[in-house]
């Protein structure tokens, strides 16, 4: 499973999905969605704003704005897309939010 680099709390970043291994050409990306939960740390109370916006496809790499989070936890994003052919894929991902260092 892919780990992102930290990020901190005060910050808005772009994660990016790369689907082209499970996305090979002819197959292209039909839809795609991000969706977020809390696996350690502070009780984040505000975890649904964490997702910017919708998730938007560039060719097989998915692009999802974060924003927020709790200082000193871990979340676990997933990148679901939809192909051209019916199938659908998930990536895992892993964002830890954290102060400077």
């Amino acid at each position: 499973m892919k780990t992102f680099d930290p990020k901190r709390p005060a910050e808005e970043v772009t994660l990016t999905f790369d689907f082209s291994a499970e996305c090979a050409s002819p197959r292209t990306v039909t839809a795609q969605v991000c969706s977020i939960e809390q696996v350690s740390g502070a009780t984040d109370p505000d975890l649904a704003t964490m997702l910017v916006g919708s998730a938007v496809a560039q060719g097989t790499l998915v692009l999802q704005r974060i924003a927020g989070g709790v200082l000193d936890a871990d979340y676990l994003l997933v990148a679901q897309i939809s192909r051209d052919d019916g199938e659908i894929r998930e990536l895992p991902a892993l964002l830890k939010v954290r102060r400077w260092t």
